[in-house]
This record gives structure tokens, sequence and C-alpha cells, in this order.
């Protein structure tokens, strides 16, 4: 009833359209690569979102919730806030019992072993690695530090190609 309305209500504003050709288009034409237009962008994305009105359910907005990596990327990120995210993680079965846990929690190498140590939870500890997001280093390093994370406690590391031996058809990415 009324918690399926807020949900909806809540998903239908996160996917809104109306505002892609006003808001979105200095964004869009700031990359030249990108050739379709806002409107034409805008008519994609509705397309999309009348396809996805048949998953408008509690079920299926769970399985949604229990594919997200609950992530902390920041600059400005410390032990404190990435324990406190941890915590509501840990918490949140008690007050949201029909509700799955979120898949991961995603944070910086440097983290990973404080957040399993107090990670009590099923969830999944993810870790960005290889230098990300730019991938601009020696592949010697991005091994070490993927290894290191891994040592440390990480069940999945998101990686990043370097875009640059792609481009140059480096085999040894």
């Amino acid at each position: 009833g009324t918690q399926r309305a807020l949900t909806v209500r809540a998903i239908n504003k996160i996917f809104k359209i109306k505002y892609m050709s006003s808001n979105w288009s200095p964004v869009f034409s700031a990359y030249p690569a990108f050739t379709a237009t806002s409107q034409e962008l805008a008519l994609e994305l509705e397309s999309i979102l009348k396809q996805t009105n048949k998953y408008d359910s509690i079920e299926h907005l769970k399985i949604i919730f229990s594919l997200i990596d609950l992530t902390s990327l920041n600059t400005t990120d410390t032990i404190p806030k990435i324990l406190q995210m941890v915590d509501q993680i840990n918490d949140f079965k008690t007050t949201n019992t029909d509700i799955p846990d979120v898949a991961a929690i995603c944070v910086y190498p440097p983290f990973v072993s404080e957040v399993r140590k107090i990670l009590k939870s099923g969830v999944k500890i993810a870790s960005v690695c290889a230098s990300f997001p730019s991938s601009q280093t020696f592949l010697s390093v991005k091994k070490s530090e993927c290894t290191g994370t891994v040592k440390a406690g990480a069940d999945e590391l998101d990686i990043v190609l370097s875009l640059r031996d792609y481009l140059d058809d480096e085999k040894d990415l």
C-alpha cells in the first residue's frame, strides 16, 4: 500500500525525463563523441521507462535493491565515516526484516580491512583497484594494489582498463 506508493514515487523521481532537454543538454554537448541529441535520449529513456512498468512491484524493487553496491568513493572519506556506513548496514535488518541487504559495500582499498573487521551481515566487500578511476599507472602497481586489496579482505574488485592502452591496441592491459 503506502510503502509501495512511496517507493514507486521515489524511483519515478529518479527517472524523470521531462527535465532531460534543459538540464542535461550542457553535459551532453560537452562530449563531442556523444551523437544523440538530448531529445533523442529523452525519447529512448521514455521508451525504456514504459517497458519497466511491468516490473513495478515491491518484489521487483526488492530484487533491484539487493543488486546495489552501497558506495563511498569520496576523496574526503575517513575511517570513521566508512565505519558509520558499515554500522548502517549491520543495523539494517533490525528494522527492515522484509527487505534484502544490498549486494556489497564498495570502498577504496585502504578501508577494506577496517570494513572486514566490523561487517556482520552477508554483504560483500567490493573495492576499486588498479589506479581507479584513470588506470594510468604501471601494470606492476595495478597488480600489487589488486593483490593487497584481496589480502585485506575484498570479495570483489572493480577495475577500469586503461583507455590509453586500449586505444593503442595494447594486449597487456
